[in-house]
């Protein structure tokens, strides 16, 4: 069963000991990732057969996928704006036929302004 293990807190106005992050196991990590390709949120009934497959906590699993949704989440929002930034810049490197692209040579640039 997992540890619950507690570490006194610095803060002198806090009664309650601050808890200590749980450490998985290899084994515990593969169950829960592969539970996550199949179903990305779990129900009651499952999250309770996990608990005595893994030998942790309900909540533990619980925040376990609340927190493997939010990786999700953040590297789908990652690689959105990197494809974003790869469209924008195509576009601005190649832009569509019609559309008029101003050109500058080296010679008619002045140091203080830029006059065409």
């Amino acid at each position: 069963m997992e540890k619950h293990c507690y570490k006194q807190s610095n803060n002198e106005g806090a009664n309650k000991p601050k808890r200590v992050r749980t450490a998985f196991t290899s084994k515990q990590m593969a169950e829960l990732e592969q539970e996550y390709t199949s179903t990305k949120y779990l129900d009651r009934a499952r999250r309770l057969e996990l608990v005595e497959i893994l030998q942790l906590n309900e909540r533990t699993i619980k925040i376990w996928f609340q927190n493997r949704n939010m990786k999700e989440k953040e590297i789908l929002t990652d690689h959105l704006e990197v494809k974003l930034e790869r469209e924008l810049n195509s576009a601005i490197a190649d832009p569509k036929p019609g559309c008029k692209r101003r050109r500058v040579s080296p010679r008619s640039i002045d140091c203080k302004t830029n006059v065409s």
